[in-house]
């Protein structure tokens, strides 16, 4: 394993694990056809470099989640997420907080994120020892049901 530092936090993971372990996991997303799952695939395909790093370092597959739902349409063409993904490791240094709550959410570059050992919805299989990496962001909407691939998506940006 090793030591990475995002924001706050100082975890150790297992990338190469993780990521093997996500090449065969059919995430929840798969098995959805409603407009806010739709919306959400369409916003990993534009999900910015920063994203996409924090989801690579932790050997995780955005299309592969553990749970995602909408909890605030904050404009018409704008859904507030929340969700979580799994991945193989293990928190050794959390942000200062008063709060009593099992996460804390924190502004990490363009999003928010926290982390968790007390996880929810893991795979049987999944291995241990198991970190939940907790997210908050918003995902622009194109037009209703548009799904882009990725390179569509970037050949717009």
């Amino acid at each position: 394993m090793e030591l990475i530092e995002i924001g706050p936090w100082k975890i150790r993971v297992d990338r190469e694990k993780t990521n093997s372990y996500y090449q065969q996991f059919q995430g929840r997303i798969d098995d959805c056809f409603c407009e806010d799952c739709a919306t959400y695939v369409n916003g990993i395909t534009q999900f910015p470099p920063a994203y996409d790093e924090l989801f690579l370092s932790l050997g995780i597959d955005p299309a592969k989640e553990g749970e995602v739902f909408v909890i605030d349409e904050k404009q018409v063409n704008c859904k507030r997420y929340m969700g979580f993904y799994h991945f193989i490791g293990e928190i050794l240094a959390t942000p200062a907080s008063d709060e009593d709550f099992y996460y804390q959410i924190e502004k990490v570059g363009n999003f928010d994120i926290g982390f968790t050992e007390e996880v929810d919805l893991v795979p049987s299989d999944f291995p241990l020892p198991i970190v939940q990496l907790v997210f908050e962001m918003d995902v622009m909407i194109h037009t209703k049901y548009e799904v882009l691939t990725r390179d569509k998506a970037a050949e717009e940006r």
